[in-house]
């Protein structure tokens, strides 16, 4: 517990001050919970920082914390609400969402709002999209009442966690935090990963249900889910008993089939302006614009390049982050992206030449100045990496007077940007050479059917914007 007032230095944020400073075990809970952004995949850490009421910033010394800096709930998370003729603006917790008969006392004058079966859908979805970044990270909530859960239907529905500090980076430690009215009597001996995933669950469950007493147990389910299908709710159902990340997955996969394009399509935007694709992927349209296709086929061809990247180790993986790591439409979303370099500066060529960095050189061939001296080496690197890339499988397709060649270019090597024919006769003397500018498979290319003709070899030719070979 503790004092709130808005950061007087940034209006966005929120000063909570506590009663007491916290001891030392705590103090280092927090500390080890601030530390956990800089620890994951930055799309991650965007949603921690935009759902959770994240401790951005912590006071105090490292034995003692005494504040922390807290985001802002936005005005959409609020609305008016009247009870005995008494106007106050409230946040909306988790109770005005699945208590529907709340609603209906007498005492309150206010009218319940009109949710779609389609906007809790998306509350759901949220919700646990939102907690499996938490949970990936290795961190758990905890925390889960109803004050702390608060809801928006602006400008998609979407949850917000509240106290975040009580979270904890480390899933193992278990704050024993009473949760009234979450069926606490059905979580003996689970360990908190296990609470957590079972929370989760119940909150999909009566936000679905809109009854706060109901949980995934209860015999009159289907009273409260009768507007969703079966496989929905055993996949609530699967989440509540088996209690762990696999079955989250699949109820988010689930919950995905029962979304609005509408809610979709406008969370993909958001996702493409942030330059994500991994959150990108998580809105996939059922009905997507040939547009929305494009971008979703770019985002996964990204998400490959990151899996590669994740997938390689020490000095390889620095390189080749350095050298596929870089795109205007995409963040590289992986932990510990490695600083890029201004491979120009003689330092670091020299550096990346001795390193056997030679594809990261010939990916920037073309930021060396022709005047500069380092431009021989340059040609010297490129003819290194052309020696690691893969030899192109040509196909033919014969007529009866011609055939017709055709090869695919390296998808991941765009600085390979030709290809040259070679035509040879037995004795290995050329009879024919073509430079073919890159498409992504290169095709239509006809040679005329002579009994001269012994080989036909495929290489790839770099050439940078000055036109050098």
């Amino acid at each position: 517990m503790g004092d709130l007032w808005i950061d007087p230095t940034d209006p966005g944020f929120l000063i909570k001050k506590f009663k007491t400073p916290l001891n030392a075990h705590e103090s280092k809970l927090l500390i080890d919970l601030n530390s956990l952004l800089y620890d994951i995949r930055p799309s991650s850490k965007e949603t921690l920082e935009q759902n959770f009421a994240w401790p951005i910033e912590v006071f105090g010394t490292e034995r003692s914390i005494t504040a922390i800096k807290i985001p802002f709930a936005l005005p959409n998370y609020s609305r008016e609400i009247e009870v005995l003729n008494n106007k106050t603006n409230s946040l909306m917790d988790l109770v005005y969402l699945v208590d529907k008969d709340w609603w209906l006392s007498p005492a309150v004058n206010s009218k319940e709002p009109d949710i779609s079966l389609e906007q809790r859908i998306e509350f759901c979805h949220n919700l646990i999209t939102t907690l499996l970044a938490l949970w990936e990270s290795g961190a758990i909530y905890g925390d889960f009442s109803y004050k702390n859960l608060i809801w928006a239907l602006t400008p998609t529905p979407r949850i917000m966690f509240l106290d975040a500090d009580t979270a904890t980076a480390d899933n193992s430690y278990d704050r024993k935090l009473h949760s009234p009215f979450w069926a606490e009597h059905l979580l003996p001996n689970l360990t908190p990963s296990q609470k957590d995933f079972r929370l989760a669950s119940l909150a999909v469950w009566r936000i679905l249900g809109q009854n706060i007493r109901i949980h995934p147990d209860d015999p009159n389910y289907l009273n409260g889910l009768n507007t969703v299908g079966s496989d929905l709710r055993v996949a609530i159902k699967d989440l509540w008993n088996s209690m762990n990340l696999d079955s989250a997955y699949e109820l988010q996969k689930v919950l995905h089939t029962y979304r609005s394009d509408e809610y979709i399509s406008e969370l993909l935007s958001t996702s493409k302006q942030q330059g994500f694709a991994r959150h990108s992927l998580l809105h996939i349209p059922h009905n997507p614009s040939k547009a929305e296709t494009t971008f979703i086929e770019q985002a996964s061809f990204w998400l490959q390049i990151e899996k590669e990247f994740e997938n390689k180790r020490g000095r390889a993986q620095i390189r080749f982050g350095r050298l596929n790591g870089n795109n205007p439409d995409f963040v590289f979303d992986v932990i510990s992206a490695p600083t890029s370099v201004d491979i120009t500066r003689p330092e670091n060529f020299w550096n990346a030449f001795r390193d056997g960095e030679f594809e990261l050189i010939a990916e920037n061939k073309d930021k060396f100045e022709m005047s500069s001296s380092l431009i021989p080496f340059v040609t010297r690197a490129i003819e290194h990496a052309l020696v690691e890339i893969q030899t192109p499988n040509v196909g033919f397709t014969t007529t009866q007077g011609t055939f017709e060649a055709r090869w695919t270019f390296p998808a991941a090597v765009n600085w390979v940007n030709h290809a040259m024919m070679t035509v040879r006769d037995v004795s290995g003397t050329v009879l024919a050479q073509q430079i073919f500018r890159r498409k992504p498979t290169r095709s239509g290319v006809n040679l005329p059917r002579d009994p001269n003709i012994a080989s036909i070899e495929i290489g790839w030719v770099v050439e940078n914007a000055d036109g050098l070979r």
